[in-house]
């Protein structure tokens, strides 16, 4: 005699069966939209025109920055910024190019729910400023000298309890010229 498991009349076996056949039609399809919804997320990462404004006077250095974002997956999207910006330059009496950092912002921004559009334009002031290394570049760069201001962002985004992830680096972008 043989004996079977079954669960109010249903066998285990027939349970498992249909768990197993469901299971292999919504997780692909789950992961596959999820992705999709990660891929169109990056591709709508925009900078408006104007999207980086500085001054960087040593007594009271400002930039402002803007970006836009939708969220068009079906989660819930985490969203952290990191924005550094270095000043590269020779300095007076020297040939040795020399980069430092006089910028850096962190900044969350957490919940943006499906198809929400997330809109910024943040103006950091001098907290965010590293004063000594920007009064070392203003007392030490060599004017006849070209100089630069290069700024790095970083996104990085999560969804599902930060089972997917993903980040979007710019570095190097030469911003001397905009706006002041």
């Amino acid at each position: 005699m043989r004996s079977e498991l079954s669960v109010k009349g249903v066998k285990l076996g027939t349970i498992f069966t249909i768990f197993s056949v469901i299971a292999s039609i919504v997780i692909p399809i789950t992961i596959s939209t999820t992705y999709i919804g990660v891929d169109q997320t990056i591709n709508s990462l925009a900078f408006p025109n104007g999207f980086i404004k500085r001054d960087f006077n040593t007594s009271e250095p400002w930039v402002q920055y803007s970006f836009f974002i939708k969220n068009y997956n079906q989660a819930t999207l985490n969203l952290e910024l990191n924005l550094e910006i270095h000043a590269q330059y020779y300095p007076t009496g020297t040939e040795q190019l020399i980069q430092t950092k006089i910028f850096d912002i962190k900044s969350t921004y957490p919940q943006i729910t499906p198809a929400e559009s997330l809109s910024i334009i943040n103006n950091a002031t001098q907290t965010y400023f590293d004063f000594q290394a920007l009064q070392d570049f203003w007392n030490d760069v060599n004017s006849s000298k070209p100089y630069q201001f290069l700024m790095n962002v970083k996104f990085k985004g999560t969804y599902l309890f930060s089972l997917i992830t993903f980040e979007v680096r710019i570095s190097s972008l030469n911003i001397t010229d905009y706006e002041l």
